[in-house]
């Protein structure tokens, strides 16, 4: 009896020393996803912080050689060089107004008092801010990258004009200790990983938001 005792204290030993570190692992993981969650958030708060601290800046986003865009920015001024399969567009904003350029036909087209460009990047940031991520890492490459996962969004998509399943739509932003150096958008039916890199300088030239005399303004 004594004997049966014994075992019965000793499974119920067993079984609260399970709980325990069965409890403890679950808050170790759950601790280290929410630090991980606040690392993601904190390197998000960075960016968008200097990029509203600066004056000039240059955002690119890089698929290949013929599909990429490069933004400009100087205090008002914005220019945004964008290349579809190597098509070229330029949209610039100076004055108050949006120019988009079309060099293959040598036009421009003159939206007066439009200036959405220029915030563009914030309000990419700003969307990413308001959501919780999930976060992991992963190699690209042949480095590893630590990323923040936010569902539902594609801020970071370019050139692409096909219809995105909402339901599995996801964006992958990667991180080189605190600096923006991928982003990746994802459905179940598609995937497309771009280069991310943002300058901090006072390099941008003021002719990059001139209007060629050559091209042709249309309102």
């Amino acid at each position: 009896m004594k004997k049966n005792k014994k075992i019965i204290i000793i499974v119920i030993c067993i079984v609260i020393l399970i709980a325990i570190i069965t409890t403890g692992i679950i808050l170790l993981v759950n601790n280290n996803e929410k630090q991980e969650q606040e690392l993601a958030n904190t390197n998000l708060d960075e960016i968008y912080t200097q990029v509203e601290a600066t004056d000039n800046y240059t955002l690119s986003l890089k698929v290949d050689d013929k599909n990429q865009t490069i933004t400009k920015i100087s205090g008002e001024k914005s220019r945004i060089e964008t290349y579809n399969e190597g098509k070229e567009t330029i949209t610039i904003v100076n004055g108050g107004n949006t120019y988009i350029l079309m060099p293959d036909q040598k036009k421009c087209y003159l939206y007066k008092n439009n200036t959405s460009s220029l915030q563009e990047l914030q309000e990419k940031l700003e969307i990413l801010k308001e959501l919780t991520p999930t976060t992991g890492e992963e190699n690209i490459n042949g480095k590893t990258y630590k990323y923040a996962e936010y569902d539902g969004v594609s801020v970071f998509l370019i050139n692409y004009n096909r219809t995105l399943d909402e339901a599995t739509l996801k964006t992958r932003v990667y991180y080189d200790g605190n600096e923006l150096v991928y982003a990746k958008t994802f459905d179940k039916n598609f995937e497309q990983l771009v280069e991310a890199k943002i300058e901090y300088s006072s390099s941008v030239s003021d002719s990059d938001f001139e209007i060629p005399q050559d091209y042709e303004v249309i309102e």
